[in-house]
């Protein structure tokens, strides 16, 4: 697998999010594709396509040293979750349990 760049990671993250429902609404696929640009979005979904679960969560914490190593970085990619999370205007438990999780595995 060839490096990401932080866009590009987080636009992973975000869809990995985003699938928490089994659902990629439209809305939170736009304000995914808002807040990374849309190369980074597709290199992303297309990476995301081709993985399973455990693969997505491996590629996640791969990065950890990169993109989220410390509170700050962390802080804010649960907060960017959150508002892909939101777009639909409801936070389901299926995604709360979602957050959850990768604040577990992101630490």
């Amino acid at each position: 697998m060839e490096h990401l760049s932080y866009n590009e990671f987080l636009a992973f993250v975000l869809i990995f999010a985003a699938n928490a429902d089994f659902d990629e609404s439209a809305r939170e696929l736009k304000v995914i594709k808002k807040k990374v640009g849309e190369e980074a979005f597709e290199k992303a979904h297309e990476l995301y396509e081709d993985q399973n679960d455990y693969q997505h969560i491996e590629i996640i914490t791969s990065y950890q040293d990169s993109y989220f190593a410390d509170e700050a970085s962390k802080q804010k990619i649960y907060k960017e979750m959150e508002e892909v999370f939101m777009a639909d205007h409801e936070l389901d438990t299926l995604e709360r349990n979602e957050l959850m999780m990768l604040k577990k595995i992101i630490g």
